[in-house]
């Protein structure tokens, strides 16, 4: 139960920082989180909804939209899919790819995401290791950031040229 609440307080506090990349500027008003800017931001809005989903238990569903979200280079709610892999939450459980989304998630280097990835690291044994590693290539070749971004500008840039 601590290690939910301490992803879901990452999530939160990660929602509004993350958009301060060199890149974004300053911190997202949250004024300006409406339908529209969402339409651009999948990974935001996946995140978003996704928390809604997960703190009213509908855990399939928060699933779903973290991974989502996830498509989108979005890494609190690939934390999120590997923690709910993990334990079981909406998903069968399965600790390999569980291990898999959470290397995934600390592929930036956030601090946050590398601890939990090593713990899950530690508690996997050798068999549950190959098969992390095997089975996380397909994760990888479809979530990692140098997929993932390129699909979130190719957004963000149609959506500037709608404003």
């Amino acid at each position: 139960m601590l290690k939910v609440l301490m992803l879901l307080v990452i999530v939160a506090m990660t929602l509004l920082s993350d958009a301060r990349a060199a890149d974004r500027g300053p911190l997202i008003d949250p004024g300006v989180l409406n339908e529209f800017f969402l339409s651009f931001h999948p990974d935001l809005d996946g995140r978003i909804r996704g928390m809604r989903a997960y703190t009213k238990g509908e855990y399939a569903k928060a699933f779903r939209l973290f991974q989502h979200a996830s498509r989108y280079g979005d890494k609190p709610s690939q934390g999120m899919v590997a923690d709910m892999y993990w334990d079981g939450l909406g998903v069968a459980r399965d600790r390999a790819l569980g291990y898999a989304w959470m290397d995934l998630a600390a592929e930036r280097g956030y601090p946050q995401f590398v601890v939990f990835r090593d713990r899950y690291w530690a508690e996997l044994d050798e068999r549950a290791r190959r098969d992390a590693v095997a089975r996380g290539q397909a994760v990888y070749a479809e979530y990692r950031d140098s997929v993932a971004k390129p699909r979130l500008d190719r957004l963000l840039r149609r959506g500037r040229a709608q404003q």
